[in-house]
């Protein structure tokens, strides 16, 4: 589920910088708009019991706060340098599932 998430969260990311790339403001607020639920519900599903917690709500933050960034200046370059970061969590963390999997 979590993957799907992200993938979600890569694709508003994508559509976003698309219509930056049309010209379509209004389209890419939409999509960024759905990028930032998406960050905010991974925040809400994060188990504060894990040390590794504080680091991904750090990092989620920080996505969220570019995203508002790049939803006020519908900056295309900030877009992709989050979509770079959401990659490579995806990633990581299907890199961890496998590996869990493995071991059952």
């Amino acid at each position: 589920m979590l993957i799907f998430t992200y993938d979600e969260l890569s694709l508003n990311i994508n559509r976003a910088i698309l219509s930056i790339q049309k010209r379509k403001p209004a389209d890419a607020h939409t999509y960024i708009t759905k990028a930032e639920k998406i960050v905010m519900y991974l925040i809400d599903i994060l188990d504060i019991k894990y040390p590794i917690s504080d680091k991904l709500l750090q990092i989620y933050e920080y996505i969220y706060l570019q995203l508002i960034y790049a939803n006020t200046y519908k900056n295309e370059n900030t877009l992709t340098k989050i979509l770079e970061i959401v990659t490579e969590m995806r990633a990581t963390w299907q890199q961890a599932e496998k590996e869990i999997r493995q071991k059952f």
